[in-house]
């Protein structure tokens, strides 16, 4: 959205009292400002980092890494970023942006993907881990849910980010107490999906889509990373080197080969000292 877009969305949401989307407008303003006037109108609004606005259930992401990723997830996370870019002329022509969700092995750059997406529309991330939402009591798993999915409606700007969605959609069997209460948090999560407002930019993360429900994968952008194993040789030098590690990372994983970088990191930084 241009900044012309944006200040004639804004004052049309203040004239209909709408103040959260307007508060939510100008942090998107500030942000195609940039430079230190921009930073400065976002710590007077409360969206920057030292100060993000107050959530329950949602974190600020901070992850400044860009990993390398295999060319295919590449050219659909390009895909899916051009359509958020052009959010407003689908909003206008009765469609949405559809949620992507990126399935993959741990530490193989999901997060980092999203945050880098996120980056170039100057836009901040917001995590909800849905872990946190599965309770012993029946019926407190799909309130956190409802609740959760109110604060990106009432923020508006961001990307919002559902970690690990299969700890509350596997597929629904009924029986116990406890797939009951996960069977009414998949139920949740679709009527959430389906009534999200036009222009909510929605994110999701996966280490298998084998456990989730399909009615849950039906409405989300599927991008899968392939295993490490997958992965040819240079391919996986290339995964290493965007992570600062220089050793020879074959054989390994990518959570192997995030742990070996870091290991270099603080070798260079701290040396032999006590």
């Amino acid at each position: 959205m241009s900044l012309p877009a944006i200040t004639e969305a804004m004052c049309k949401a203040v004239a209909r009292r709408d103040y959260p989307f307007a508060l939510s407008l100008a942090n998107q303003a500030a942000c195609h400002m940039g430079g230190e006037r921009g930073l400065r109108i976002r710590r007077e609004l409360g969206y920057c980092a030292e100060n993000p606005p107050a959530l329950k259930h949602w974190q600020l992401v901070a992850e400044n890494r860009c990993p390398w990723v295999p060319p295919a997830v590449d050219e659909q996370m390009r895909s899916w970023l051009h359509e958020a870019i052009n959010a407003k002329a689908l909003v206008e022509a009765g469609e949405k942006v559809m949620p992507i969700m990126l399935v993959g092995e741990t530490r193989c750059g999901k997060t980092s993907s999203l945050c880098v997406a996120a980056g170039r529309m100057g836009i901040p991330v917001y995590r909800f881990a849905m872990a946190k939402a599965i309770g012993s009591f029946l019926g407190d798993c799909a309130k956190k849910i409802e609740e959760a999915f109110m604060e990106p409606v009432l923020v508006g700007s961001g990307l919002w980010l559902i970690d690990e969605i299969e700890g509350a959609t596997p597929y629904r069997r009924g029986g116990s107490g406890g797939e009951q209460e996960r069977t009414s948090a998949v139920a949740t999560i679709l009527t959430e999906l389906d009534n999200l407002p036009t222009g909510i930019l929605l994110a999701a993360t996966s280490n298998t889509a084998d456990l989730i429900d399909k009615a849950v994968l039906g409405r989300f952008r599927v991008v899968e990373f392939p295993s490490w194993e997958q992965l040819g040789d240079d391919e996986r030098m290339d995964f290493a080197k965007s992570h600062g590690c220089r050793v020879n990372p074959f054989g390994e994983s990518y959570a192997d080969v995030v742990k070996t970088a870091r290991d270099e990191r603080v070798r260079a930084l701290i040396g032999d000292a006590p």
